[in-house]
């Protein structure tokens, strides 16, 4: 038997196993959620090195110790061949029924046939692989595996570069930023504008769940509820820019340029800015920009992963999710707080701004109101009710729980909010807007059109209003406007109850195409709900 050959041959297959899971695979993820990533190419390339050299370090040295035996070694290439078509074939053509990584729950079982894909994935190539090496001479098998092993190097090499060729802005330089919670509690003795977007919280749950309690129903007197309004998108990360700026993404041009232009016009915080307002932005959804760190006084530039152990590992729990047999994939899960820069820079006091309400309920009870003399205005974006539900209805922590006590303790911490700021004589003089980037359905996703709309203005005292009247995310800009004039809550919208309206939204599919859907009913009934027929492409 030729030494020579047979280490190629283990080396080659070692370096194609090593390359597809630390670098190729982590890199495709990357292109394909350009958007969800708050670092860049640059950032990530090195650490990838690292990983590709470790993992194959690694497998040399199992080629290099299962040599002492013939047998052995050829189960061991015969692993390495199946690994790699087993792998590839995996996280290639067999991931798109994947829930996406945003906290919402996930029934594995109802996928229960992708364990048996999984395990003919490994199955065959195994077969294959094995029958291989028993059919032909050891030499020429060892020489196929060489062969195949750098035949398959180039082709991912090939792939990797076109797909970054063809992914606009896929080298691009991004703005490092980090989003504390600092100040977020800041208050104004003068003019105080808060929005509080409380994530996924469906109106009509709302509705039955809140305004039939009398205590919770109480928290919300001086607001006006808009129970029926059409929101804009069915996804967070569209919906919530489009609360900021009014403008509308179709598609035309990659999201990100849209983000960073859109948010650096937004006629809301240029107005703003024109009155000298002092401006939070506690949300992680429109902060990858420049604007952000010139603008806002909670967010910070942040040091590319000070923390390169817990960036690695949540690449080799993407790749996993993706690449890995199906009961392997729940552990590779990974929450939208996972996939961030680690630290700000700056001192060490910097505090990272979670969405979590328990977190947020947790700062209301160890800190006070800090009171400033300039205009004030705060965005603050929490989970509401959103998936990832463990909390009871007064956010402690019980491990399972539901969408209900997402809801219910979503009030609780608004509860202790509006209370601490009266007890600061800070909330007459404040505009709230509570309001929801989506609704909920979890038969269907495409019916989230429906997120809740409270109203408070300047010194408004009155028992909490519900109108039915026809609004839209269309109408929220003008309304955060004439609501800074002076308007009363029930004053901001020309339509009225009983008005008839069609309202539009736009929904981002598995392919990221954005299909046009029209309401002409009211908000929740998905009899009236239809397609225009209007597409509007991925770019």
């Amino acid at each position: 038997m030729n030494r020579k050959s047979t280490s190629a041959a283990g080396i080659w297959a070692s370096l194609l196993l090593a390359f597809l899971l630390s670098f190729f695979a982590p890199v495709q993820a990357f292109l394909t959620n350009l958007n969800d990533f708050s670092f860049d190419f640059y950032d990530m390339a090195g650490y990838l090195a690292v990983l590709l050299i470790l993992s194959f370090c690694f497998l040399f040295l199992i080629t290099l110790l299962c040599r002492a035996k013939q047998k052995i070694e050829s189960l061991w290439l015969v692993f390495l061949c199946t690994s790699i078509l087993a792998f590839y074939l995996q996280g290639t053509f067999f991931a798109s029924w994947l829930p996406t990584m945003d906290g919402s729950s996930f029934d594995w079982r109802s996928h229960a046939e992708q364990r048996w894909i999984s395990l003919l994935l490994w199955a065959v190539p195994f077969c294959l692989s094995f029958a291989l090496c028993k059919t032909l001479k050891a030499e020429r098998f060892r020489t196929l595996i060489s062969f195949a092993s750098k035949a398959g190097l180039l082709f991912l090499l090939i792939t990797m570069t076109l797909s970054i060729a063809t992914t606009k802005n896929a080298m691009q330089k991004k703005t490092g930023v980090r989003v504390s919670s600092d100040h977020i509690l800041t208050m104004s003795d003068d003019t105080n504008f808060i929005i509080v977007l409380l994530d996924c919280i469906d109106s009509h749950a709302f509705t039955d769940i809140i305004l039939s309690t009398p205590s919770d129903r109480e928290v919300l007197n001086d607001f006006t509820f808009y129970r029926n309004t059409v929101g804009s998108y069915n996804l967070t990360s569209h919906a919530v820019p489009y609360l900021l700026t009014g403008k509308w993404y179709e598609n035309q041009e990659p999201y990100s340029d849209y983000l960073t232009r859109e948010t650096g016009s937004s006629s809301l915080f240029q107005v703003l800015k024109e009155h000298n307002y002092r401006m939070g932005l506690y949300d992680d959804t429109v902060s990858v920009t420049s604007f952000a760190l010139d603008n806002f006084d909670n967010i910070y530039p942040a040091d590319s992963f000070s923390a390169p152990f817990k960036f690695c590992k949540m690449m080799i729990k993407l790749v996993g999710f993706r690449y890995l047999p199906f009961d392997c994939k729940p552990y590779c899960l990974l929450s939208p707080e996972d996939i961030y820069f680690d630290t700000l820079k700056g001192s060490p006091e910097e505090s990272v701004f979670s969405w979590d309400n328990r977190e947020f309920y947790q700062i209301l009870q160890r800190e006070s109101i800090e009171h400033i003399q300039e205009k004030n205005f705060r965005f603050i974006h929490l989970q509401g009710g959103h998936g990832g539900w463990q909390y009871n209805e007064f956010l402690e922590p019980v491990g399972q729980s539901n969408y209900e006590y997402g809801i219910k303790g979503s009030v609780f911490a608004l509860k202790n909010y509006f209370q601490m700021l009266k007890e600061a004589g800070v909330y007459d003089n404040s505009v709230i807007f509570v309001l929801a980037d989506h609704g909920a359905n979890l038969v269907n996703e495409v019916y989230r059109s429906n997120p809740i709309l409270l109203i408070k203005g300047f010194h408004e005292v009155h028992p909490l209003a519900v109108s039915d009247a026809p609004l839209s995310h269309e109408d929220i800009m003008e309304a955060y406007f004439l609501a800074l004039d002076g308007c009363q809550s029930d004053e901001l919208f020309s339509w009225q109850e009983g008005d008839e309206r069609t309202r539009r939204y736009l929904i981002v599919n598995d392919n990221e195409d954005l299909v046009e859907m029209m309401q002409s009913g009211y908000a929740m009934d998905e009899e009236t709900f239809s397609g225009t027929g209007v597409v509007y492409p991925h770019p």
